[in-house]
């Protein structure tokens, strides 16, 4: 099976995300794997992404954690999975209110 993933990888000092293609057998040791269409960007997603937390141990990791229905009350925006990295920097600035809902399928 073939999903679009959102991977977040570190060079150096740098961690980069960008949207890829995976295969099951690309996953990571112990990850379980959930049939999702949505899901949301948590506080601790968007820290990790932008480097301002030293929260992920190992890279590459496909972060998020959050598995949600698109009817979310208070839904802010629905964003694609490439769209998540313009999105964090403005949810860690507490200027998104509600939710922002990811659809990894856009």
């Amino acid at each position: 099976m073939t999903f679009k993933a959102l991977l977040a990888a570190k060079t150096g000092d740098a961690i980069s995300t960008s949207v890829v293609d995976m295969h099951e057998q690309d996953l990571m040791p112990g990850d379980t794997t959930v049939a999702v269409e949505y899901s949301t960007v948590n506080y601790k997603d968007a820290m990790d992404i932008t480097g301002r937390a030293d929260v992920i141990r190992q890279f590459p990791m496909i972060p998020g954690i959050d598995l949600t229905p698109r009817k979310l009350a208070h839904v802010t925006q629905v964003v694609g999975l490439a769209d998540v990295p313009a999105v964090v920097d403005r949810i860690r600035r507490g200027t998104i209110r509600g939710r922002t809902v990811v659809d990894v399928n856009a």
